[in-house]
């Protein structure tokens, strides 16, 4: 390539790098409550399976130690599970 075809290509307005070519003009905005939203869910799993050692329904492994609180905290998840 020639020195005068490598300076107009570079004055093309499509390879400057002063002016990035932006192919979608409406970019949505990130929506943050979307994200804690997900980590609350997630958490909230974590708590729900964690809870299944010590509440009084049925699950493959349990422990000898039984909790009423855990039973209520996973009878009111597992509505959603």
């Amino acid at each position: 390539m020639t020195s005068s075809a490598l300076k107009r290509a570079r004055s093309n307005h499509y390879c400057s790098p002063k002016k990035p070519l932006n192919l979608v003009k409406n970019t949505p905005q990130r929506l943050y409550y979307i994200d804690w939203t997900r980590v609350l869910a997630m958490l909230s799993i974590f708590f729900f399976h964690a809870d299944r050692f010590f509440d009084y329904f049925d699950w493959h492994v349990k422990n000898e130690e039984q909790n009423i609180i855990s039973s209520i905290h996973v009878a009111f998840f597992a509505q959603w599970m």
